[in-house]
């Protein structure tokens, strides 16, 4: 070990981690033939992390007859995690794949099973830890991490398909495989940059990128054979889903789109619910959208276009959706009453504070297009789309409406993931949350989205109070928050 060749020299305090390591070492070698026969191969293997090669743990691979034993030790005198680059020993997982699978594991380059026999040297009973199955194309690109502390070593005995060793092994269902290849995964498909060789990332990857329903559907049924439907395996997948489009807007609506057919045509029932939960695990949470204007209640420009319909689009992906904006005396056709046509009634009254102000607000709520909408109720305050008047009354019009949509919220038992204020009627809003004292830390969860609709002087809501007037008893807010520098 304190040769030059494996990056590390022998210091004094490392002999007792070494002395210890020698005699696991000679005792694993006395019940593995692997190490005890010298007929075969002895390969220096490489072990490394993130910055590169690995100083502090020495690892090789014996082989004998068809069977590998990996072995490897941390000589350094910290944890360590690192994995192993296999590539000296490809050669041998060549050979590996020349023997036919085996009868019910599959057949073809990388689909054949090999197990990794992990034997705990130190457990005083020494009794086995369990056998892992792995293909042997994710064997070879193998990039998975392993922890070793100070003076801890471990040892894989690696037997091929077709072996005789172990053949009750072998004989596993795929069950087996796709179960541990499915842990495997998880475990690095956030850092990782690509588990190509994975069999359930290859297999999801192949259905999605063809890009059609039925080979989508096909990768999900053959992905069932193997797994079954577990609490945790809708949300597993729709995290591989998420690495597959990589952040891609276009990838992301196209796998949606497959997962929504899936979901509404599949004759598989078992396929069709794991569609339809993979969709309910992409969801990140209710999404309020505090907007000024709303479709055809109250929409005098772009933004009541949008905001309408962004939020069906949501709705359609399975997303909870929730639109909050002021009842107006009238609608734009100056009828009164215009909610109840659609389904949208009065439900409560709360009350907030403007200043030294109580004022009441009446909410009415009801749900259209699978949206979620919540109009508040003001006559004097909110009597029509951006009503003019006084400094002080803008002002409190716009105080009022960021704590009346927080109140309601509250008043509803509804805390947002994320929160989408939209032009500067609403733009208090977040300062209420997360910087006021009014509901102390309710919201600091909640992450909040700006939208700015139009950059023009006269749609910045800048109010300049009367001469000597501060204000700061209507908004109670720092003045970093509200005056503009």
């Amino acid at each position: 070990p304190g040769h030059p060749s494996f990056g590390k020299s022998v210091k004094a305090n490392d002999t007792t981690n070494l002395k210890s390591l020698t005699d696991k070492f000679h005792t694993l070698k006395k019940t593995k033939h692997t190490l005890s026969d010298y007929r075969g191969y002895c390969i220096p293997i490489r072990a490394k992390h993130k910055e590169g090669e690995s100083k502090q743990v020495f690892a090789f691979c014996r082989t004998h007859a068809d069977t590998a034993g990996v072995f490897a030790a941390n000589i350094g005198d910290y944890a360590h995690v690192f994995w192993f680059d296999f590539t000296p020993i490809q050669a041998f997982f060549a050979k590996a794949t020349a023997h036919p699978p085996h009868q019910g594991q599959g057949g073809g380059s990388g689909t054949e099973v090999v197990v990794l026999e992990v034997w705990d040297v130190w457990q005083k009973e020494k009794s086995r830890a369990p056998i892992h199955y792995i293909t042997i194309e994710d064997m070879t690109h193998w990039n998975y991490p392993i922890t070793l502390k100070p003076g801890e070593m471990l040892y894989w005995e690696i037997i091929p398909p077709g072996s005789a060793v172990n053949a009750d092994a072998l004989r596993s269902s795929r069950q087996l495989l796709y179960s541990d290849s499915l842990g495997r995964l998880m475990s690095i498909l956030r850092e990782s940059e690509g588990p190509l060789h994975n069999p359930i990332f290859q297999l999801l990857s192949k259905g999605y990128m063809e890009g059609t329903a039925k080979s989508f559907e096909y990768s999900l049924v053959k992905l069932l054979e193997d797994l079954k439907i577990s609490s945790t395996l809708p949300a597993d997948i729709q995290k591989i889903y998420y690495k597959l489009t990589d952040k891609d807007l276009p990838k992301e609506t196209q796998l949606l789109a497959l997962l929504r057919v899936v979901a509404k045509l599949s004759k598989v029932p078992e396929c069709t619910e794991l569609a339809k939960a993979i969709m309910a695990s992409n969801q990140i949470g209710p999404i309020v959208f505090v907007c000024p204007e709303i479709g055809k209640w109250s929409t005098a420009g772009g933004l009541g276009v949008m905001v309408d319909e962004l939020t069906q689009d949501l709705a359609d992906l399975g997303c909870d959706v929730y639109v909050v904006s002021p009842y107006y005396n009238r609608n734009r056709r100056g009828e009164h009453g215009y909610l109840a046509a659609d389904g949208i009634n009065w439900v409560h009254n709360i009350h907030t504070w403007v200043g030294t102000e109580r004022v009441d607000v009446g909410v009415h709520e009801g749900t259209v297009n699978g949206v979620h909408l919540m109009f508040l109720h003001n006559p004097f305050y909110f009597p029509h789309i951006y009503p003019t008047g006084s400094p002080l009354f803008q002002l409190k019009a716009m105080v009022l409406m960021a704590k009346a949509t927080l109140e309601a919220l509250c008043r509803s038992q509804l805390i947002p993931a994320v929160i989408v204020t939209n032009d500067w009627f609403t733009g208090l809003v977040p300062a209420y949350a997360k910087k006021a004292n009014s509901f102390d830390k309710t919201f600091h969860g909640t992450s909040f989205v700006h939208l700015i609709h139009n950059l023009g002087e006269g749609y910045q809501g800048l109010i300049w109070p009367d001469r000597g007037e501060t204000l700061n008893n209507i908004h109670h807010l720092d003045n970093e928050l509200v005056i503009d520098p």
